[in-house]
């Protein structure tokens, strides 16, 4: 019972955090073309994010729980997932940056030539964000599948509030395109 109180109260203080985050960037920036071209950034590599993360955690949350009474075959078993995960984002990932600019033209055709030129430089993190919270949910799928459940949502919580704090003082002086970085580097760290 206190596992599953402690195990919903992070994951409700993460979904409340993550909702902060994009509402300190509205309020930062405001309402208008810049946040336009940053919702829109957001789109695809969340999209992609979803049914690839889904879909890996899916197969390999029974395969690792399988495998937790072998260490040795455990370890590989993550190897594997993680290797799995870049491989298939790296096939989306690439042609999805390298015509960014292309697609965004075509998904979003409201959007003006210098709201499409900022789409693109903010999807390119946001791609590499996708990538790494992929990996990042693999390894918390691997910790579950070893009865280990607090740790990874307490780092995820922790970074989202670390990259809360950092836009508070970085987007002001930087500009929107800094909370694609900061964004990218939470799912890094």
């Amino acid at each position: 019972m206190k596992l599953n109180l402690s195990m919903g109260a992070l994951a409700a203080l993460q979904l409340i955090a993550s909702f902060l985050v994009q509402l300190s960037i509205l309020r930062i920036v405001g309402m208008g073309h810049l946040t336009d071209a940053f919702i829109a950034a957001q789109a695809v590599p969340l999209v992609l994010f979803s049914i690839i993360s889904v879909s890996m955690n899916s197969v390999w949350q029974p395969r690792l729980s399988l495998l937790n009474n072998n260490q040795i075959e455990w370890k590989i078993g993550q190897g594997v997932a993680q290797g799995q995960a870049l491989i298939i984002h790296s096939i989306f990932l690439i042609p999805i940056a390298v015509f960014a600019e292309n697609w965004i033209r075509q998904l979003y055709p409201g959007l003006d030539e210098n709201q499409i030129r900022l789409t693109a430089l903010m999807t390119l993190p946001l791609l590499g964000a996708s990538a790494f919270n992929t990996h990042s949910t693999l390894i918390i799928v691997a910790l579950r599948a070893r009865d280990i459940f607090l740790r990874g949502e307490m780092i995820g919580l922790a970074g989202t509030v670390v990259s809360l704090v950092l836009i508070y003082f970085v987007v002001p002086k930087y500009g929107i395109q800094s909370a694609a970085w900061i964004i990218l580097i939470r799912s890094i760290a």
